[in-house]
Order: structure tokens, then C-alpha cells, then sequence
């Protein structure tokens, strides 16, 4: 699975500081080129930041989906000389997604393919992971709000965002159940590495409906030499 996603980045460099992986579905066909343009645009504010996109379907790995192909191709078609941008549409032939797990496994595969391939062992190295939807939006000011904890390689950095869950107002981001999404924190490869965090219960792979998200962040919170950091700043938007 990892080769398959390293013949998918082709010739790009292997180390990035934010890989993002974006699980999608056809519903989300009309939105996703705007998050992969909101991302880009997030990019070249920042100059010097390093972004990799990488967009799984979560519904049916075995075919290409060209949905994913025209946004990315519109992402690339719109990202200039300035811009380390790159995003790529990753397919695991065989796969079909449980569909009561909201994605939280094609999103773990993923995850799990691309720790395996870095930390010098050839594959792609990614300083910060950030896991977030198709349907959402981030601001073109991310990565210059979080640019100083993440120079100083905090481990988990939250923000606030805006959800239609609770009718479109600002939520304060905060490390308790219900109170952080998925969307909303970079988290450093080193902790997940070190606290062998997933989406799912452990021993049984037993996953939690609705709290996946919390179950990777509590795990994180495990380790008690993490440094974590929020900024009060609204970065994010779960449409």
C-alpha cells in the first residue's frame, strides 16, 4: 500500500511539514476542490511551508474516482512557483470501507502506511499530520497562525472552527470529549509514533460511533511529556 502511494507522489520530495490526509466520499464532490484550494491558499501564505495532500476515498477504493482527479488537478493547475503544495489521490485496490465507520478506517490505513514509510526508512517524512473531511474549509491564514508552535515542534496544536453541528457558531476548541474535531489540531508523527495512537479501541478494534476523533486525541494525552498548545484564532470551518 505504501509503494503504491509513493508511485502516486512520483518525483516530489519526500519530506513535508504538514501531511494532511482527507477522507472524502461522492457526496463531497462539489466541496473538495475547495478544500484542497483553501489548503493551497493556506500554503502560500506561508512561505517555506511544506504541504502534502493525500485524498482517500472512504466508500470504494478499487476504482479511481474522478472527482478526486478534477480537484486535484484544479489544485495544481492553481499553485504557483512560490507554493510547496502537492496533492495525490490515493487508491487501495481490494478495500471497501465499513460504511458505520465513517471512514475513521480507510483514514487509519493511510495513516498507518505512512508511519511506516518515514522516519528515514525511504519513505514519505511528515513533521505534522493534520486528518480532516472534504467538506471543510481552512483559513488562508493556518499555517502563519500556527507557525511559531510549530517551528517549536509543540505535539498537538488545536484551534478553534465554526461546525454546522451546532448551527454554524464558533466553537472553542478544548482537549475534552465533544470539545475538539478531528480537523481542528496538527499532531506531530513523533507522538503518534511514541503513543501508538489510532481511531479505534484497543486490543478489539473496537471503534466508538461519533467519537473517533476523541479516541486519538485521548490516546495522545497518554503521554504526559506531549506539549500541546492551542490558538485562539478561528481556523477552520466543518461545513
Amino acid at each position: 500500500m505504501f509503494t503504491l502511494l509513493m508511485q502516486l507522489i512520483g518525483s516530489a520530495t519526500l519530506a513535508w511539514d504538514v501531511c494532511v490526509i482527507v477522507r472524502t466520499c461522492p457526496s463531497h464532490r462539489v466541496q473538495l476542490p475547495a478544500l484542497l484550494l483553501s489548503l493551497l491558499a493556506a500554503t502560500e501564505s506561508q512561505p517555506g511551508t511544506s504541504v502534502l495532500g493525500v485524498v482517500v476515498d472512504t466508500e470504494n477504493h478499487g476504482r479511481s474516482l474522478a472527482y478526486i482527479d478534477r480537484a486535484i488537478v484544479l489544485a495544481s493547475m492553481m499553485t504557483s512557483d512560490k507554493s510547496v503544495f502537492h496533492a495525490v489521490n490515493h487508491r487501495m485496490p481490494g478495500f471497501v470501507g465499513n460504511r458505520t465507520l465513517y471512514g475513521y478506517d480507510a483514514t487509519q490505513l493511510v495513516l498507518d502506511s505512512m508511519m511506516l514509510g518515514g522516519g528515514g526508512g525511504g519513505g514519505s517524512d511528515c513533521t505534522y499530520f493534520l486528518f480532516t473531511n472534504g467538506d471543510n474549509l481552512y483559513s488562508r491564514y493556518l499555517f502563519t497562525s500556527l507557525h511559531d508552535k510549530m517551528q517549536a515542534r509543540v505535539d498537538l496544536i488545536a484551534f478553534d472552527f465554526v461546525s454546522h453541528h451546532i448551527g454554524n457558531q464558533m466553537h472553542p476548541v478544548a482537549f475534552q470529549f465533544a470539545e475538539i474535531d478531528l480537523g481542528s489540531a496538527l499532531v506531530t508523527r513523533a507522538v503518534l509514533q511514541t503513543t501508538k495512537a489510532t481511531f479505534f479501541r484497543e486490543p478489539d478494534h473496537y471503534y466508538r460511533a461519533y467519537s473517533g476523533d476523541w479516541t486519538l486525541f485521548e490516546k495522545l494525552m497518554t503521554d504526559r511529556n506531549m506539549q500541546r498548545a492551542i490558538v485562539r484564532k478561528v481556523l477552520f470551518l466543518h461545513m
